[in-house]
């Protein structure tokens, strides 16, 4: 083989094994996993990214810079949920900004924008001002006219922040309003075995280049988890005084989420050496 060939088919086995430690730390971000070491495990990502993006485009079109900025983007943004989990919201706030940038250099306005509509939802959260709060994220939820994950995420955290306003019932109909219309846009919550399914897809797509650039199935999954999660809580909460038993019910369907979090564990775990062990193997064989 010449030596741009070797060169090439070394990124290509770096850049799976990058993607295979992306694919790996994702899940953690949301609550009750995320933590420092998460967000060290995400920025270990980011600077691999980015090294590789410095050496510069194969000469076989593997990949592409542009495709490296979008993985950097993913990866910021995940980064910044998982600052949000731990309410560090200058942090989140700070890494959500990064992420829209970055979406915005490769074009990708969509998740440009979600990651700035994050931003000043965290912004509300921060305030203090439980009543402003609510008034500012009712106006920019009139803007949010069609459903979607986004508009869903406003109405959950509008719901939270009403309870917090010690308006439970108000608080339990918002809520209920946005798992009705999670369930009507077909996002049934993920099993287990939905996400560890999806991160074999992403990684077989990774390992044989067929992956594309976008939000992955398991990037997805991993948000409607986490917005299930929250809307259980959030109900347990509101029927806590009112309703003892419907609280207790809400609860223990939270529990079902964190407790089948081992099944994802262990297949990340077993997914990610598979796809590592290809990436380490010699490009000659």
């Amino acid at each position: 083989m010449s030596n741009d060939t070797d060169r090439d088919l070394e990124r290509v086995h770096r850049l799976m094994e990058i993607d295979s430690r992306y694919v790996a730390a994702i899940p953690k971000v949301m609550p009750g996993q995320a933590s420092e070491a998460v967000i060290g495990e995400l920025q270990g990502v980011l600077k691999s990214y980015a090294l590789l993006y410095r050496e510069g485009e194969p000469s076989f079109k593997f990949y592409t810079l542009d495709d490296l900025i979008g993985k950097m983007a993913n990866t910021t943004e995940f980064i910044a949920r998982a600052y949000e989990t731990l309410t560090d919201l200058e942090q989140a706030k700070d890494h959500y900004e990064r992420a829209a940038q970055l979406f915005e250099g490769v074009g990708r306005l969509d998740e440009a924008e979600r990651c700035r509509t994050t931003v000043a939802r965290a912004e509300l959260s921060a305030t203090g001002d439980v009543d402003t709060d609510i008034q500012r994220l009712r106006a920019a939820l009139a803007e949010l006219s069609e459903p979607s994950l986004r508009r869903i995420g406003a109405r959950v955290e509008l719901g939270e922040l009403t309870s917090r306003a010690g308006d439970d019932f108000e608080a339990a109909s918002i809520l209920r309003a946005a798992l009705e219309e999670l369930r009507g846009l077909g996002y049934e919550e993920p099993e287990a075995d939905d996400v560890a399914a999806s991160l074999e897809a992403t990684l077989r797509g990774i390992e044989d280049g067929t992956a594309k650039a976008g939000e992955t199935q398991v990037e997805q999954l991993v948000l409607v988890r986490g917005l299930y999660l929250r809307l259980y809580l959030a109900l347990a909460q509101a029927a806590r005084e009112t309703d003892p038993e419907e609280a207790r019910r809400y609860q223990a369907l939270a529990q079902t989420l964190h407790g089948s979090e081992d099944l994802v564990d262990k297949a990340v775990q077993q997914l990610a050496e598979r796809l590592g062990t290809a990436a380490g193997s010699s490009p000659e064989s």
